[in-house]
């Protein structure tokens, strides 16, 4: 079945940016993409300045870029 095939292949990249990510970058990156909070909404949560959330997400989704080409 596809579907089931593409939620496998969902779950294992997750699980691996998970892996290779820390706490922090997890963080910003699945409440801004799962939970579809702004960034204001963000660094609200985490206390920490919109900029620097901002700064922090675009990095990991980089760094996410490249642990992903490297499958």
């Amino acid at each position: 079945n596809q579907s089931v095939t593409n939620d496998y292949v969902f779950y294992g990249t997750i699980k691996e940016l998970k892996e290779n990510l820390s706490d922090m970058e997890y963080n910003i990156l699945s409440l801004h993409l799962f939970s579809e909070l702004t960034f204001k909404e963000i660094s609200s949560k985490l206390n920490m300045k919109e900029s620097s959330v901002k700064t922090l997400y675009f990095r990991t989704i980089k760094k996410s870029r490249k642990l992903l080409e490297r499958r």
